[in-house]
């Protein structure tokens, strides 16, 4: 479907989608003769996932990180389940203290390994 069909379905914005697109969080399935970008059916749960973890306000490199593991086969459930809930702590962490206070605490360093600045999941 195009990018206006499912933005329509997944309730955000055409202009949302290309942000996520570029920054690497969700990209279309294809791009038709024309160029348009083309998503399919099975990827309206992960878009809306994302969108609300993005306006919960979760930085997007912990949404990368969390979409980078679930799209991976490759990683094991346990890790998936560790990211999925880390990603879980730190939103209980932001409604607890929305003025962030408490979140500028570094990440342990035995769980976090940095990847071209971003946070990326061991295996």
């Amino acid at each position: 479907m195009r990018i206006g069909e499912f933005a329509r379905l997944t309730g955000v914005s055409v202009a949302q989608l290309r942000r996520y697109e570029a920054a690497g969080l969700l990209s279309p399935t294809a791009r038709d003769e024309f160029g348009y970008r083309r998503y399919a059916a099975a990827q309206v749960p992960m878009a809306t996932h994302l969108h609300r973890l993005v306006q919960a306000g979760v930085p997007a490199p912990l949404v990368t990180s969390l979409v980078e593991v679930l799209e991976d086969p490759s990683v094991s459930a346990q890790v998936r389940g560790e990211r999925i809930r880390a990603v879980a702590a730190y939103v209980d962490l932001l409604a607890a203290d929305p003025a962030g206070g408490m979140l500028d605490l570094p990440l342990p360093p035995a769980r976090t390994r940095h990847t071209n600045g971003r946070l990326a999941g061991g295996s």
